[in-house]
């Protein structure tokens, strides 16, 4: 089910009017305090099922990631002479696996899903904070 934000009144809404009046009542219990005692019980309980993030008005519900230059743009990271300057694609033409690179968050959960992997990184970083410890023992 894919929740989109209305700007102008801050609610959520699909295509089920059920749903909507539902999400009006969380928008109007989140935001205006007067309207508190209109709501009733099963709505307060249904309330705390969902986290903030979910009922939040903020339009970057919908966003999808896009790319830093738009497509057709020629990228000046040419590395060999004889070499030509990339062009960029479309957003949709690279793979998914690329939006993800920079994301903590999903490089965690890939690691998580392959133990060993997890426990190589974890010994290298621990490696690393022993070199650096020693190294700067030597300098005292």
């Amino acid at each position: 089910m894919l929740l989109s934000t209305s700007k102008s009144f801050g609610i959520l809404y699909n295509n089920n009017s059920k749903l909507i009046e539902e999400e009006y009542c969380r928008v109007i219990f989140l935001y205006s305090g007067p309207f508190f005692n209109i709501i009733c019980s099963p709505m307060l309980q249904l309330l705390k099922l969902f986290p903030r993030r979910f009922i939040s008005t903020s339009p970057v519900l919908g966003q999808a990631v896009k790319s830093s230059c738009p497509a057709g743009t020629v990228i000046n990271v040419n590395t060999k002479k004889s070499g030509q300057d990339p062009v960029a694609l479309e957003d949709n033409e690279y793979p998914d696996w690329l939006w993800e690179v920079l994301n903590p968050e999903a490089q965690m959960r890939k690691l998580q899903a392959d133990p060993m992997k997890l426990r190589k990184k974890q010994l290298r970083k621990a490696n690393r904070d022993k070199i650096k410890q020693n190294n700067f023992l030597k300098q005292i």
